[in-house]
């Protein structure tokens, strides 16, 4: 399988995603330990709240029945973006993920599924290799994947098990150059994410912003909007309550925001349909 990537990756320091995300979820299997480790449980849920508003959206964009579909969904987690595609109706449902945790724990919660265990930048199992889908979804996943040629192979592992005329829908944080957050995340260059995604068959129809004001503009370079968060950030993560508050007060105008823009200052969501 070949795959173009650039010569360096952004992180040249090693780092173990799969022990990384086992520990943290045997820890905190959650939308805390799934979403912004340092927000509370109940900041992280609105922000889930955003996420699926801003799913349907993506959805819909594709102009796709999803009633009979066979779906998949990479990352699953806690399995809040399996259930969203449960309310779809599709034919197969199967959801993956780097983490034992999350396998076990969704194959009991969730018996009209099945899952696996997958590294999407890396080698498939034998278990869905060969299968072909008519949608696959990687929510917040992308950005967590360091390596540039193990981000390039989960592109080429998404398009040879996508269909011709199905749908890739991820989130992600693209910008006009590559930017680390840390250890675990990175802002890839757009030109370059378009670029591959469309060496393995994919075009871009549509995006929708994921959060405008909830979550942290990394693609922004507006000092307001900076400031702004990290008052919101500050507040929010005091505690539960805190949360509570912080989080239903901005839950309407993010709702709205989402709604009327097609790009956005954070996370976003790329529509791509197979050709």
């Amino acid at each position: 399988m070949y795959v173009q990537t650039r010569k360096t990756s952004p992180l040249r320091t090693p780092f173990d995603a799969e022990h990384y995300w086992e520990s943290r979820l045997s820890k905190r299997y959650d939308s805390q330990g799934v979403g912004d480790i340092g927000l509370p449980v109940s900041y992280n849920n609105d922000l889930y709240r955003i996420r699926g508003d801003a799913f349907s959206l993506a959805l819909a964009k594709t102009k796709a029945k999803t009633r009979g579909a066979r779906v998949l969904d990479i990352g699953s987690g806690t399995g809040f973006y399996v259930r969203q595609w449960i309310d779809c109706e599709p034919d197969i449902l199967v959801g993956s993920d780097i983490t034992n945790t999350a396998v076990e724990a969704l194959s009991q919660a969730v018996p009209s599924a099945s899952f696996l265990r997958c590294d999407i930048g890396g080698e498939l199992p034998d278990t869905i290799t060969g299968q072909k889908f008519d949608f696959v979804s990687a929510m917040d996943i992308l950005f967590h994947i360091i390596d540039d040629a193990a981000y390039a192979r989960a592109i080429s592992n998404i398009g040879e098990m996508v269909h011709k005329g199905g749908h890739f829908i991820f989130s992600d944080n693209l910008s006009d150059r590559t930017i680390v957050h840390g250890p675990h995340q990175v802002s890839r260059a757009e030109n370059w994410t378009r670029e591959l995604l469309a060496q393995y068959g994919f075009t871009v129809i549509g995006t929708v912003p994921m959060f405008v004001f909830m979550n942290d503009p990394v693609r922004s370079k507006s000092r307001i909007l900076r400031k702004l968060f990290k008052l919101t950030y500050r507040l929010a993560a005091r505690g539960e309550g805190w949360g509570r508050v912080i989080g239903a007060l901005w839950l309407p105008l993010e709702r709205l925001s989402i709604r009327t823009l097609t790009r956005g200052p954070s996370t976003e969501l790329f529509i791509c349909r197979k050709v």
